[in-house]
Formats: C-alpha cells, structure tokens, sequence
C-alpha cells in the first residue's frame, strides 16, 4: 500500500524501493511466476518508466510480455497489460513505429476481453491518437481520438477528466491540420470540462489554457490569447518552477503573442 501510495504522488524514487522490497518478499514466498509477484513486475515498469529508466522497463515489460503469454495464452489481462505498458515505454523512448502496432494488438486483446466499449480501450486509443500524431498521420491520430471519446462520453458522460485529456489532443492535431477554429472548439471544451472538475486555478486547468491561447493566437484572436497567458503563465511558473519543459514551452508561445503585439517579451508579472 505505501509503495502504490507513493507511486500515485509521484515519488517515483521512493516508490522503487518499496516496490522492490516488495517484489523481493513476493518471488521468496510465492514464485516468479504467481500473479501477485507478476503485478508487483508490471507496477515497477511503469515505476522506472516514470523516473526515466526506459531500458530497464523495456526489459522488463519484454519479459514479462513472453511470461504472461507462456502462463495464460494470449487473452488476458496481464498479457494486454504488458502489452500496453510496452507501447508506453516505446513512444518515451521516440520509437513510434514500433509502439504503433503493439498499441494496435493491446486495443484489439482489451476489445476480445472486456468489449469494445470499456475505458481502457478508450485510453488505448487515445495513445495510439497521440503515437499517430507524432508520426504525422494526422487523420487516422484524429478517428483515434474521437473513437476514445465517444467511447469515454458513453461511460462517464460528458463532463470527465479524461475526455478534457481527449480533447485536448484532438485540439492540437486538427490544429496541425489548419483547422484552427475547431482547434479552438476542442481547446475551450478541455478547459471547460477541467475549470468544472478542478476548478480554474488548478495546474490541469492552466495547461488547457495555454492550449487554447495557442489556438487563439493562430486565429488571431491575440486579445484573448494574452488574457489567458498573462493568467496562467505565472501560475504555471510557480506550480512547477520556470525551469520546467511545460512552463518554457507556454513562455515561448507567449513571447511569440507579445511580439505580434509589439510588446517586449518576457514573463508576465504575478497577479
């Protein structure tokens, strides 16, 4: 419980250690191949997946991807689970052509087990929305999306984290496409759906923000696009630090907004 505990807040660092402790006992009194030693494996992936260790979580997602199978065949959770979990570790590590189809085989396990309408099968194609979309296949990234949406719409309804994540996605594809006024359609539903769940002063809320501004800016709705920048930017600075990847990428955008308005770049002033 302490090592899930502290996996769910991130503490990835920590929370190695503790699954290793625990996967240690697990093999020592049940065997290498019991189930509760096998989901002990699978949550440490994901664990060294989050701390940047890729090539350790290949090889262990790998090996318990051939485990699983040689124990259950190959429709079962734990073999679609470390399926998934190794299309994961492959789009972190930039090797998209290859998370492509194992993306696609998981999808199609998680629809033979659990029917085509479950949520995993609507976050899996998320993902693979947002694989195709790094690989440029612009089209088939956006029926991605909206099939994980319909699908999530039909489970949660209309107002859920997880379709605000969707459309978020989708926003910056049809973006990619020159779509710019749906763009800004889908940005504002994501921001809307969080300020709802989250409120607005949340860090989920801010990241939907600067989206929109984007989509704002290339539809030359500057004005407003400022708004949101000159709201959340410093929020964002100050949640996650101004160093952060996230925070730098919004600054940048922002810049680009002042100097179309003739103002001198740099961040905003704090509220």
């Amino acid at each position: 419980n302490l090592a899930e505990l502290l996996y769910l807040r991130k503490e990835f660092h920590e929370a190695e250690q503790a699954f290793l402790r625990v996967l240690s006992i697990r093999e020592r009194v049940l065997g290498e191949r019991n189930q509760l030693t096998v989901r002990s494996r699978l949550t440490l992936g994901m664990v060294y997946n989050g701390i940047g260790l890729q090539e350790r979580a290949e090889t262990l997602f790998t090996n318990l991807l051939e485990l699983t199978t040689e124990m259950y065949g190959s429709q079962h959770p734990l073999v679609a689970e470390s399926r998934a979990n190794l299309g994961a570790v492959l789009i972190a590590q930039g090797r998209l052509d290859e998370a492509t189809p194992i993306y696609l085989q998981a999808i199609q396990s998680y629809k033979a087990m659990m029917g085509e309408e479950h949520p995993t099968v609507a976050l899996l194609w998320g993902n693979l929305g947002l694989v195709l979309h790094r690989t440029g296949k612009l089209l088939e990234a956006a029926q991605a999306l909206q099939r994980s949406i319909e699908i999530d719409r039909r489970h949660y309804g209309n107002n859920h984290p997880a379709i605000a994540t969707h459309f978020m996605a989708l926003g910056n594809i049809v973006r990619d496409t020159g779509n710019f006024a749906e763009a800004v359609n889908y940005h504002q539903q994501a921001f809307d759906i969080r300020c709802q769940v989250f409120g607005p002063d949340h860090l989920d809320a801010a990241n939907a923000a600067t989206a929109l501004a984007r989509s704002l800016m290339v539809c030359g709705e500057v004005q407003k696009a400022r708004a949101l920048y000159e709201y959340y930017q410093p929020m964002k600075a100050q949640i996650l630090g101004a160093d952060h990847p996230e925070v730098q990428r919004s600054q940048k955008s922002y810049d680009e907004l002042l100097q179309q308005l003739s103002f001198p770049a740099g961040p905003p002033p704090l509220p």
